[in-house]
């Protein structure tokens, strides 16, 4: 199996988040280049992500056709999340004799926030481009990740020409966002609430 390693060095910016690295990701490799290849993380910028992070950048890029994800091996001490365990394939790697296909160095503080668009996860914008519609759900549709949103748009609107849409990844999200008062936040400034594990077509 063809292997490409993607090194990671500095930290992430505020509101920056596993996701956007994701996307900045899969907008270098696209839809063809990781196909069926060990796509292989190094670099002290791993001590920025989280096992959740983690599992949010092997779940994006799986999602492409890439055979497997490969991180080094924890120290010992360090704790690992509770949230999710890691994927069978999330294994240390052993690059003694290994040729890569191509090495991509990425520094975590150039990447700012990402959106997909479309359908296609390959193709990203700056957050900051002009925007029609947003859809916050899918790999960051975690309770995490909407108190993110929550804390941006408490006490705010969104535009009147955006559609602003919310799909919790799982029910017990969905319920606990719920029971921290985070969805009503989100019908007060405008979102659509779908449910759990809805797939929205290009015509919402």
């Amino acid at each position: 199996m063809t292997n490409i390693k993607i090194h990671l060095r500095g930290a992430l910016s505020d509101y920056v988040s596993a996701k956007d690295v994701a996307m900045h990701i899969l907008g270098i490799l696209g839809t063809e280049s990781a196909q069926h290849k060990t796509i292989e993380f190094a670099g002290p910028g791993l001590a920025a992500l989280s096992d959740d992070d983690k599992a949010v950048l092997s779940d994006a890029i799986r999602d492409i056709g890439a055979g497997a994800v490969v991180f080094p091996k924890e120290e010992p001490t360090k704790k690992r999340s509770k949230a999710k365990a890691p994927a069978e394939n999330d294994i240390e790697p052993d690059d003694s004799d290994v040729s890569y296909e191509a090495i991509y160095d990425i520094d975590l503080s150039d990447i700012v926030p990402t959106v997909a668009c479309d359908s296609a996860s390959h193709k990203i914008s700056e957050i900051g481009n002009a925007l029609d519609a947003v859809i916050i759900g899918g790999l960051n549709g975690k309770l995490n990740d909407i108190k993110a949103a929550y804390d941006i748009i408490k006490g705010r609107h969104v535009a009147k020409d955006i559609d602003a849409i919310l799909i919790p990844e799982t029910a017990e999200v969905y319920k606990d966002a719920i029971k921290k008062g985070y969805i009503e936040e989100f019908i007060d400034a405008g979102f659509r609430i779908f449910p759990p594990g809805y797939i929205p077509d290009n015509n919402g």
